[in-house]
């Protein structure tokens, strides 16, 4: 089931971008792999959670020079 995320602009009705916004937003998280994991545990349990239909957020850590 795909959302369209881009549908907050279109919302003119007061209250109803809450109620949106509530229907988006995430019921929760799931830890897909520990740091210390190998690279292909790690591709791999990625691909399985896009492969269920489930979002990814992907932390990561960059040089100060890129901020």
């Amino acid at each position: 089931m795909s959302k369209n995320i881009f549908v907050y602009c279109e919302i003119t009705e007061e209250g109803h971008i809450a109620d949106v916004s509530l229907e988006l937003c995430s019921k929760g998280y799931n830890r897909l792999f520990n740091s210390d994991a190998s690279s292909d545990i790690k591709i791999s349990a990625v691909k399985k959670s896009l492969n269920n239909g489930s979002p990814v957020v992907i932390g990561l850590n960059t040089p100060r020079i890129i901020m």
